[in-house]
Formats: C-alpha cells, sequence, structure tokens
C-alpha cells in the first residue's frame, strides 16, 4: 500500500487480513397423528424439537512499517497487530400441540412450547410458553342465513412468546490488559446477572374473515393486545461495584394493541372490464409500562430517546420553547422561556413556563407510526390491458432533520441570518445550543411507490413472432411523496433493531422507469 493516498502512518507500507468462518446448524423434527374419536370428532397431535446453533469465529492481523520495498507480509511489519473475536449462541426447543376439530367447523387447539438458551442466566433453567386458540366457521351452521356475508368465520388467540438475551448478557467477562512489568492481566469488564431471562410477551387476539356479496370481497380483521413484561434493558452500576458500565436486567413492562385489516375487492368482473382493489390497515399504539427506574425513564445513549412510564417507546424528549421576544437590534431572541413539564418528573408538556436554563425535557413525539398500509387497484381491459398502481401511508410519527439541526447547531440556517421571517421561538430554538423540538418534525407521509401498464399481445401477433405468449411492461417507482416533513426523506431508517433517530443527509430512493419484455416459447 501506499503512503500518499491513506497518510504518513503507512508511508512505508501496510497490510490487513480478516477471517471470517460462521457455522449454522439447524435440526427440526416434528410428527403428527391424527385420530377419529367419532363421526364428528376428529384430533390431531404433533410435537416436535427444534435445535439451533449459531458460531462465528473471527481472527484478524494487520501490520505497517515494512523494511524494504517487495516484502509485504505481516510477520515482516515493525508495528504489528491481531486479534481475535468468538461467540457462540444454542437454542433447543421443544413442543406438543393437540387440535380437536368438530364437523369441520370449529376447531380447538392447545399447545406448550419449552425453550432453552444458552445466552439465558446461569440461574435461569428453561422458558415455558403456553397458546391456546378457537376458531368458528359459522356460516356453515344450518341456522346461518345472513344476505350478503356468503362466509364467515370468527376466531381468537391467547398465546406466548420470548425475546432471549444478547449473546454474553448474562456472562461475567473480564478484559485482557497488559498489567505491571509487561505481564498478562485482566481487567473487570461487565457484570453479568445470573438470574437474566427472556422478555416474556402476552399476547391475545380476536378476529374473523369473512366473505362478503358472492365472496368478491374478502375481509381479514384482527384486534391484538400484547404485554410484554421482564423487558431487558440496561442499569447503571455504581462505581464502587468494581465493575463498570451498566447490567442487564429483567425490569421493564411494555404494552402495545392495535388493529389489522386486510379487504380484498372485485369491484367490477365483467367480458371487457375487471377492477380489482387491496387495501390494508394497521394500527400500533405501545406505551411503557414500567421502566424500574427511579427517574421514571432511561436514556437512550447518543439520542433524544428515552423509554419513560407512561410514554410511548423510545419517544422523543426535550426542551420546549413557548415564549420568546426579539431584539430589533440585536436581532437575537431574548427572555427566553421553556415549557416546565407537568406530571410525574416533569415529563409531560403544558407546564408553567420557566428559564430554558432550569426546563426539564419533555414529551415531543413518538419514534414510530401509529397507523400504516397501502392501497392498490388493478385495472384490466379485455384481459389484455392491465393498468396496476400501488400507494403507502404511515402516520402519526416524527423523525429528526438531521441535516436541519446541524445546519441551525452551527449557526448556519436562515434563521440566523433572517431571524425576522420567522417565529422568535423558532429563532430562539436556533440559539440554544442543547436540543429542543426545532429538528424534530412530523413525518407523516404517503407515496406512489409503483405505476405499471402491461399488455399482453394477441396470440395472432405472438405466433407470427414465433412465440406461444408476448408481453410488454412499463413501469415507473418512487414516483411522489406527500409529506409536511422537513428533511430529505420521511420514511424511517431503523439505524438499530428498536430505535430511529432521524437521517442525516439520507437521500430518498431516485424515480426509476422499467420496461420489460415477456415472451413464451
Amino acid at each position: 500500500m501506499s503512503g500518499r493516498a491513506f497518510g504518513s502512518g503507512l508511508a512505508r507500507g501496510g497490510a490487513s487480513y480478516q477471517t471470517r468462518n460462521p457455522t449454522n446448524t439447524t435440526v427440526d423434527y416434528g410428527a403428527n397423528a391424527d385420530a377419529r374419536l367419532s363421526g364428528r370428532f376428529r384430533t390431531t397431535t404433533s410435537v416436535g424439537l427444534q435445535y439451533y446453533h449459531k458460531a462465528e469465529k473471527t481472527v484478524s492481523a494487520s501490520g505497517s512499517v515494512f523494511p524494504a520495498a517487495g516484502v509485504t507480509t505481516i510477520s515482516a511489519a515493525a508495528v504489528r497487530n491481531s486479534g481475535e473475536n468468538f461467540f457462540e449462541n444454542n437454542t433447543v426447543g421443544l413442543y406438543v400441540q393437540e387440535q380437536v376439530k368438530w364437523n369441520d367447523r370449529l376447531f380447538l387447539t392447545g399447545a406448550m412450547r419449552v425453550d432453552n438458551n444458552s445466552a439465558f442466566g446461569a440461574n435461569f433453567n428453561a422458558a415455558y410458553y403456553p397458546k391456546a386458540s378457537a376458531a368458528w366457521v359459522v356460516s356453515e351452521e344450518p341456522f346461518w342465513k345472513v344476505a350478503g356475508i356468503h362466509t364467515l368465520k370468527l376466531r381468537a388467540a391467547y398465546g406466548e412468546s420470548g425475546q432471549q438475551p444478547d449473546v454474553f448478557a448474562a456472562l461475567r467477562t473480564f478484559a485482557p490488559v497488559t498489567g505491571g512489568g509487561s505481564v498478562a492481566a485482566v481487567t473487570p469488564s461487565t457484570i453479568g446477572n445470573a438470574n437474566l431471562k427472556p422478555e416474556r410477551g402476552k399476547e391475545i387476539e380476536v378476529g374473523l374473515d369473512a366473505g362478503l356479496v358472492h365472496d368478491r370481497i374478502g375481509v381479514e380483521f384482527t384486534y391484538y393486545d400484547k404485554k410484554t413484561s421482564d423487558a431487558i434493558v440496561a442499569r447503571q452500576l455504581a462505581p464502587s461495584g468494581g465493575f463498570p458500565g451498566s447490567q442487564f436486567v429483567n425490569v421493564g413492562e411494555l404494552s402495545s394493541k392495535g388493529i389489522e385489516l386486510l379487504v380484498n375487492a372485485q369491484l367490477i368482473d365483467t367480458k371487457k372490464v375487471r377492477v380489482d382493489l387491496t387495501f390494508n390497515l394497521a394500527t400500533n399504539h405501545n406505551t411503557v409500562i414500567r421502566t424500574g427506574s427511579s427517574s421514571g425513564f432511561l436514556s437512550i445513549a447518543g439520542t433524544s430517546q428515552r423509554q419513560a412510564d407512561g410514554f410511548p417507546v423510545a419517544a422523543f424528549f426535550g426542551q420546549r420553547v413557548v415564549s420568546a421576544t426579539l431584539n430589533p437590534t440585536t436581532k437575537l431572541a431574548e427572555n427566553i422561556l421553556c415549557d416546565g413539564g407537568t406530571g410525574p418528573h416533569n415529563l409531560s408538556p403544558g407546564g408553567a413556563p420557566v428559564p430554558c436554563a432550569a426546563a426539564p425535557l419533555v414529551f415531543l413525539g413518538r419514534a414510530f407510526p401509529t397507523s400504516f398500509g397501502s392501497l392498490s387497484p388493478t385495472v384490466t381491459v379485455l384481459n389484455r390491458l392491465q393498468l396496476y398502481a400501488l400507494v403507502d401511508f404511515q402516520r402519526g410519527f416524527n423523525r429528526v432533520d438531521g441535516n436541519r439541526t446541524f445546519e441551525c447547531s452551527s449557526g448556519t440556517c436562515e434563521e440566523a441570518f433572517y431571524p425576522e421571517r420567522f417565529d422568535v421561538t423558532k429563532v430562539a430554538e436556533q440559539q440554544l445550543r442543547y436540543f429542543t423540538d426545532f429538528g424534530l418534525s412530523n413525518a407523516s407521509f404517503a407515496k406512489l411507490r409503483e405505476l405499471s401498464l402491461r399488455y399482453t399481445l394477441p396470440d395472432r401477433l405472438a405466433r407470427m413472432a414465433g412465440v406461444s405468449r408476448a408481453a410488454i411492461s412499463i413501469a415507473g417507482r418512487h414516483l411522489h411523496t406527500c409529506t409536511s416533513f422537513t428533511g430529505l426523506d420521511p420514511e424511517p431508517i431503523r439505524l438499530s433493531q428498536t430505535f430511529d433517530v432521524g437521517g442525516f443527509s439520507v437521500t430518498p430512493p431516485n424515480a426509476s422507469f422499467v420496461t420489460r419484455i415477456d415472451v413464451t416459447f
């Protein structure tokens, strides 16, 4: 490697290598046994065993400052570094299930699953997850004579599930260091938790499946209510304990409820024209019931988000400017006051104004959509010309406009140069060097994802071209976004498995047009 492009540190050459060896093993066995108890009753018994093994080993080596031209092995470098990482995780699961059927109209199911995972704490043995469900095809009963509803199935279910801890969350670990006299030694790294167990979810679902107007309209509806207990959170440790950082503990409790709706409709069905419509809608309202923290909240490192009792998951918090005056001479905001907060720990907005230096961080908005869905119509003419569109939407959440926040925190946004053009509270927020709700923006959106036109050639023309069937289609994708978000793109970019802190210089997908020809010989 030449040092000209990579700096003086590699002026005399450098090399690095890394090998990664992942291993995944899966064993899945299941068996079913059917039995007829009478002319109307049948049962199905199911048992199974599942085993998952995942391991990964990574070895790296690097060196710099080679003694002469042409000598490029790491062992010949004057400065050498190496590293090795290894993790392993095992899961063993057993399940048994019994389903009873009556006249193929009523279905009752009960099941139990047992899981053990190597990431569980040493004092926790196994997790037991029960399940029960019932379904009834009401429309097949002799008494069913409801006009317009051709088929109807009612269903209900209760189930429990779990989320295992991270691989090393329960283990007490030590980090290697070089001790006095260059002797190898270790130092405390993570304290671990022998009692750590999986997060546990308990969910109730009720719903129905219906076919309306001679099954030309299909409806699927579900209401769910889920409680998550023993949520795993990181609790800060006292320095006097000898271990730095935090400890993973089971203290959190969350709630999540909402609906799921799917409608498939055949609006027009004639010899010349057919119009189909698919619509789906889902809602989700999540709440942190308990964090286990004496302050009522847990900050999420590196973000303006918190897990706070009684508020949405990973909600945005910040100081909210409520009043200020603009000095006509200096063009600066003065007499700035912020929301003093209400409720426990002053986390709710709406309190008496106080000087911003003493103001609490109050709730500013949700990080996750409360509703999302899509609409997709399809129009077919003469079984040859087909027009298709897809529009999807997400509503009820906020994102941080990273570009705007960066500009205003550095004093280069428009509010800093032309403050008289803006509400004085926005000018005050720009002047403050701590996070307020300035960069937070309503991220609700609707997007025209796709618009396409497809034409199937008549069989006579296809045969003239030497094929049995031919079709040509033109599709445009990412064509339009309707939103009030101030940034470049409102669609969430999940920076981790749980949280979304917004985007910085995240550009939306480019609009594209695709032409495709399909032929069948």
